[in-house]
């Protein structure tokens, strides 16, 4: 477990955290019927909109991404590891080795789908494709690129580039897992790997697709083999799945996805909530402990779920969309 001292990012995280959306400011936005009132309800956070960017989807999500840009830049720049801040931040890295791959194999100009979110630089990301080398990013993370170019150039699919570094992002969680030997750590990247798993089966599942699709599709750094977990979907056995990982004491929260589980009627989204409430449980019931990552970690997810309830919100107004709608897909929200 990691020695390092957290107590003056966790100072600082007690201040962030008075300032996250509150269960009124979400239900004030819901109802909101104009960009001037829901930029009342937002002018003392830290989101900094004005009144016409409320009217504007690309300009809902600049400045929502700006926000989370800083939150994570903050996390860097004052947490004294790295590898912690990856646990929920590894996936912007992947997500722009993606983008940035298209860019130079496929001559696409997608620079603003990049996310300036991460330890490594964009320069230094698109260098690492370009020469297979680099001087500051890990020598796993050069030698999974080197491999995913060699696969492409040898079947030039770029789903084959898609498909590898989803499997290169679940490979650098698993070692965060292995470096860091922290209870909690390990709980939370199990949970992530576990679910995606469970979720890309579920829905493969209901399209019908062969088994070799899920193969191909899932991390094999899952608790689960992927042949057990086909059979558990098809038995309606996922709640022994659910219980062979759940770290959690008895939480009433989980029992209507469970029954749900047993019965077989349990959809993708259900298994999406229900990722977003474990994880979140599990951070949460951490804090009584003294584990000094926990309070980084779980104002980081905090404001993911944040900025992901607030796109719907702001994105489903300028939209038309039905407050219901909205609602139905908003990951839960907790004091």
């Amino acid at each position: 477990m990691s020695k390092v001292d957290y107590s003056q990012i966790n100072t600082l995280i007690d201040v962030r955290s008075a300032s996250l959306l509150t269960q009124q400011d979400f239900e004030q936005l819901l109802v909101s019927p104009s960009a001037q009132t829901s930029l009342r309800v937002l002018e003392n956070t830290r989101y900094y909109f004005k009144a016409d960017d409320l009217n504007d989807l690309d300009k809902i999500e600049e400045r929502l991404t700006d926000n989370l840009v800083e939150n994570y830049r903050f996390a860097i720049s004052e947490g004294p590891n790295r590898s912690i801040v990856e646990v929920f931040g590894a996936k912007y890295i992947y997500h722009n080795l993606k983008v940035i791959f298209k860019n130079l194999v496929l001559n696409q100009d997608n620079e603003d789908l990049l996310i300036t979110i991460g330890r490594f630089s964009i320069d230094e990301l698109y260098h690492i494709i370009q020469t297979s080398e680099s001087s500051v990013i890990p020598n796993q993370i050069i030698e999974r690129v080197k491999q995913i170019r060699a696969d492409y150039d040898t079947y030039q699919d770029i789903k084959v580039v898609n498909l590898g570094l989803d499997m290169a992002y679940f490979d650098h969680l698993d070692d965060i897992r292995k470096k860091e030997e922290n209870p909690i750590v390990d709980a939370v990247i199990t949970a992530l790997i576990d679910f995606y798993n469970v979720i890309t089966v579920y829905r493969g599942t209901q399209l019908g697709k062969p088994r070799s699709f899920m193969f191909e599709m899932l991390s094999d750094k899952g608790t689960v083999a992927i042949s057990d977990l086909l059979q558990m979907i098809s038995d309606n056995q996922l709640a022994s799945w659910f219980e062979s990982i759940n770290q959690l004491p008895y939480v009433k929260t989980f029992d209507a996805y469970i029954e749900k589980m047993n019965e077989g009627t349990i959809q993708a989204y259900d298994l999406e909530r229900m990722e977003t409430e474990y994880i979140y449980q599990l951070l949460k019931e951490e804090l009584l402990n003294p584990n000094d990552v926990v309070p980084l970690l779980f104002y980081l997810y905090r404001k993911e779920m944040e900025i992901t309830n607030l796109r719907l919100i702001l994105n489903g107004r300028v939209s038309g969309l039905p407050i219901e709608k909205i609602k139905e897909r908003m990951r839960p929200v907790y004091e």
